[in-house]
């Protein structure tokens, strides 16, 4: 996997103050709904802002930072911008296949962009270098930077931070990458909005399947869309169950402990649907379902929590590989089991929420 990042680089001038970026990055995110905590260490986001001893340029990041947008990038630079009267740099890379760099000076109606690599996105603006010449005295040199071809595309912005007096390490600026950095740092943290509580409602997050050597291995991640609750069970329907014709084994249950995800075997029971078909099935009383990540934390937090709330059903299919077709993995919650539950069916991994 390559390197991902979405962050803001404030060039210090005369009016540049500390306390006036602290509090524009507060008023930011208040108009986004969210809460600033004084003097707290907890958060649902934060704000993470380094100075370096002798360096030019404040870099900031964050887990509320998404510049996929025109509008989410001027939502942030622009009042950041004028407040302070000086230019900010967004960046933006992309699993290193592609870095976008917008120069903005709102009041000096500067807005120079530059693009490296390709986006599978359509690109939010051209490349336009000429406002970058307020920066650098070299402006041919910044044309051949923007042209070589980087295996990591991150590397232009190394090149470009020489040029415009930036510190190397910072144009790869992530949240806790500069604990021990010498400079300055400072964390904001925020809370996000409530949301919505409703009962345990079961999602399928991530789904596989590939073959190994004694048959057919499923892995099926699961998530709660609703509140927390007590109580898990599932159910395996197959044609070709009952006769022993379709076997499924190592049947095991993933759960995150923090880092990793612990399997945990589980037995399965042969009992009998109400249409008279064989199913196996199992069902804990006391397993915990950790409530749904809040609708209204930003689109990279959600992701991340949701796979550490989630857990995980994993087993192998063996038999004729024929009669796998019409196998059904159901897995549902013990309080809201009609209306929670959630399928994966073998045949064209199609996942409807039953």
């Amino acid at each position: 996997m390559g390197t991902f990042f979405d962050n803001l680089h404030v060039l210090k001038n005369y009016k540049f103050d500390f306390g006036v970026l602290k509090n524009e990055l507060s008023i930011i995110l208040s108009d986004k709904g969210y809460t600033y905590m004084p003097e707290s260490s907890e958060g649902d986001v934060s704000i993470v802002i380094y100075e370096p001893e002798d360096g030019a340029w404040v870099s900031i990041a964050s887990d509320v930072f998404l510049f996929d947008t025109e509008k989410a990038i001027r939502d942030f630079a622009d009042p950041i911008s004028e407040a302070l009267n000086t230019y900010v740099i967004a960046a933006s890379c992309y699993d290193s296949d592609y870095l976008r760099l917008a120069l903005l000076n709102k009041n000096a109606n500067v807005d120079g962009w530059i693009n490296v690599g390709k986006s599978l996105d359509p690109l939010i603006r051209r490349t336009k270098l000429t406002p970058w010449n307020e920066l650098i005295k070299d402006s041919e040199q910044l044309k051949e930077i923007v042209k070589n071809d980087y295996t990591y595309k991150e590397e232009a912005f190394l090149s470009i931070a020489e040029l415009i007096g930036m510190k190397p390490e910072q144009s790869l600026f992530v949240d806790d990458a500069f604990d021990s950095a010498n400079g300055k740092i400072v964390k904001l943290f925020f809370s996000a909005p409530e949301g919505k509580t409703n009962p345990p409602k079961f999602s399928l997050l991530a789904h596989f399947k590939n073959q190994c050597d004694t048959g057919l291995r499923v892995s099926v991640t699961i998530s709660n869309k609703g509140c927390k609750s007590k109580g898990v069970g599932l159910m395996i329907i197959s044609d070709f169950i009952e006769n022993d014709e379709v076997v499924f084994e190592e049947v095991k249950l993933g759960i995150f402990d923090g880092l990793s995800y612990k399997n945990v075997p589980i037995k399965l029971k042969k009992g009998r649907l109400n249409d008279g078909k064989t199913c196996l099935f199992w069902l804990d009383d006391d397993f915990a379902i950790l409530p749904s990540v809040n609708e209204n934390l930003p689109l990279k937090k959600r992701i991340e929590l949701e796979f550490k709330r989630a857990f995980m059903v994993q087993f192998i299919i063996k038999g004729n590989p024929d009669k796998f077709v019409n196998s059904r993995l159901v897995v549902y919650p013990k309080h809201n089991s009609l209306d929670g539950q959630v399928s994966w069916f073998y045949k064209n991994d199609i996942i409807p929420n039953v």
